[in-house]
């Protein structure tokens, strides 16, 4: 006697939902960025360009040094690199020295200037505001050289008319504050005086999510490598939600701004072997996580540490000041412009600096329309430094949407996949926009007949940049009954008889039960178990009598079968389709005369095949 021993476990289903979209493969050629020179600074323009703001077409920024007194600029150019024009030229007397940043609300910059003041005497910097037209210069505040507090190092952030800064030092032991400020001028409090112990140094822009204010610092006296922190508006609440330190990746300063996304921060540090790394942290303070390390095998390296991200989607993108590849006359080093996903994957490298075109990046980037427009420290024709714009390329359809065939009620999705790390999406159906379907899939929950058409979707990733892939058709059928059944695959001798036994445990104990004595049509064929309802597990077991030529074996599949229904003599067609590809590609699987009003038909045909669906049709 010869026997084959299968388990079947009855909780297992077929894994091919209606909802699963199918993608197509393009190629993986993506075109490359551009990069731009949008000006040059020659010095009695402005020398050391640092972050800029933008509105519409224009983007506006201040220099460090340069201008008519080197006491820096405040500077405005078309993005296409026109119409440069400074603004404000500081003299480092009463309008204060160095600018910092500058915050844009409307038509109104208002900025911080690091040193100056106080018409000439111990000035420790200015917040002022300008008018975009160059109009309307006024200082708001003043503060005092080794006063309460001094050198406001960062710009502004702005809610309703109140300004929110940082100064990079204070009387109380150097530590630096926090800062409110009304748009008129008045109304000038500070909300944190840092201890050193909570952090000292504030560097970054603060981060506004509602009343919260999140911050970071360069250092503090717990474990010299700096904070980052939280407050309220109204200065109550400070908490550090995390104080770096050397198991953290070694980072030693955090100079730069956060970004957030939900409830994550994103953030950028210095490494003790003058690297960089990019961090994210929970905003309750969990999660704190090193992303990655900038090392020269990874690109780039960033003394005094990486400039803070910008967000685009799942993208961060930012520059690093130095770089390990080799550019023009002046040798290497000169920077990068890199990205990331903000899984820490997904890590390139989009620009290298050549110094002829910028050197030394050290202030965010902006993003608008598909392009990061930034600046460098120095380099350029004058190595004052230059504004330049950075392209990047529109997404290239990696995966597109797949027409299918759905049965009414099912759940369908459409999804496209692109080489951007964010894009906007719009869908559409018969030719008309869909409201409020503006992400990368487009799920259908439950598909009536007045959804058959065609879905199509357009990819906008900057202005111009739209890519449009093929339209997908969805075809929708009424459901035919039917059931997923154990089909189990019997092999031996054509003609011989093998008896089928099963039981809900294995062993010697066992308590086997005949399901059928079966005889082979052919060396393999098929059986459905349509015991109802089956066990929790099921063992089957195949035997003969006599010594076959051909050990008996048996192997477990899942089946379809059909419900046929209709009067006894009535011929019907079968007719089977793949869920997903062309919706008019029927293929007959077969016809049958009814010996019964109702009745199962087994598709043992599925078999390593696509997903497929049914219809039935009545023929003569």
């Amino acid at each position: 006697m010869q026997i084959s021993l299968f388990r079947l476990g009855v909780s297992i289903i077929p894994a091919f939902p209606l909802g699963m979209s199918l993608l197509l493969q393009a190629p993986a050629n993506i075109p490359a960025q551009t990069y731009t020179v949008l000006h040059c600074f020659a010095g009695s323009d402005g020398t050391f360009p640092s972050r800029m703001v933008m509105s519409g077409a224009t983007l506006y920024g201040v220099t460090v040094a340069g201008g008519v007194s080197n006491q820096g600029t405040l500077f405005r150019v078309n993005t296409d690199g026109n119409a440069f024009t400074v603004l404000k030229s500081f003299t480092g007397d009463g309008d204060g020295g160095c600018p910092s940043g500058a915050l844009l609300s409307g038509t109104t910059l208002y900025g911080t200037a690091d040193c100056g003041g106080l018409g000439g005497g111990p000035g420790g910097g200015t917040i002022f505001k300008l008018n975009t037209d160059g109009t309307g210069f006024q200082v708001l505040h003043s503060f005092t050289y080794w006063g309460d507090a001094f050198s406001p190092v960062a710009g502004l952030v702005m809610s309703g008319t109140t300004l929110y800064g940082t100064t990079e030092e204070s009387a109380s032991g150097n530590y630096g504050t926090v800062f409110e400020l009304n748009t008129d001028g008045s109304g000038y409090q500070i909300l944190r005086s840092l201890s050193g112990t909570d952090g000292g140094g504030p560097w970054g822009e603060l981060l506004l999510s509602g009343s919260t204010l999140f911050g970071t610092t360069t250092w503090s006296v717990c474990s010299n490598n700096g904070t980052i922190f939280k407050l309220n508006t109204d200065g109550s609440g400070f908490t550090v939600l995390k104080a770096v330190d050397s198991v953290d990746g070694n980072p030693i300063g955090l100079y730069s701004p956060l970004v957030l996304t939900n409830s994550t921060l994103y953030g950028t540090a210095c490494e003790q072997n003058f690297y960089g790394t990019v961090f994210k942290i929970n905003t309750d303070g969990t999660g704190f996580t090193v992303l990655r390390t900038i090392t020269n095998a990874g690109g780039a390296w960033a003394p005094p540490g990486l400039v803070g991200p910008v967000l685009v989607g799942d993208t961060l993108y930012a520059t690093a000041s130095g770089s390990d590849a080799a550019h023009g006359e002046y040798g290497t080093n000169w920077g990068t412009v890199f990205q990331m996903n903000t899984d820490g994957s997904g890590y390139s490298v989009l620009k290298n600096f050549s110094f002829a075109d910028g050197a030394s990046p050290q202030a965010t980037l902006l993003f608008s329309e598909g392009t990061l427009y930034g600046t460098t420290t120095c380099g350029g024709i004058s190595n004052k430094g230059v504004v330049f714009a950075l392209r990047l390329p529109p997404p290239m359809i990696l995966a597109a949407p797949q027409s299918q065939t759905a049965e009414i009620g099912s759940a369908v999705t459409f999804g496209v996949r692109t080489s951007a790390g964010s894009a906007n999406y719009q869908w559409s159906f018969n030719g008309q926009p869909l409201a409020g379907c503006t992400n990368s899939s487009l799920l259908l929950p439950s598909v009536q007949p007045s959804n058959a058409g065609v879905y199509s979707v357009i990819v906008t990733y900057g202005a111009g940049s739209a890519t449009n892939p093929p339209p997908a058709m969805l075809s929708v059928i009424p459901p035919v009954p039917k059931n997923t059944v154990p089909a189990i695959s019997l092999t031996g001798d054509a003609g011989s008889f093998l008896h089928l036994i099963w039981a809900s445990t294995p062993g010697p104990d066992a308590d086997w039960q005949e399901l059928d004595v079966i005889t082979l049509s052919s060396t393999q064929q098929f059986y459905p178990d349509l015991t109802l309802p089956l066990t929790s597990s099921r063992f089957y077991r195949a035997w003969q009598g006599n010594a076959p030529s051909a050990r008996p074996a048996l192997q477990m599949r899942f089946g379809t079968e059909l419900t046929l229904t209709g009067a006894i003599g009535n011929h019907v067609r079968i007719d089977r389709i793949n869920q997903y590809g062309p919706t008019d590609a029927w293929v007959t699987l077969d016809t049958v005369t009814l010996t019964n009003t109702t009745q199962g038909y087994f598709d043992f045909t599925m078999f390593h095949q696509p997903p497929r669906l049914y219809r039935v049709q009545s023929v003569p």
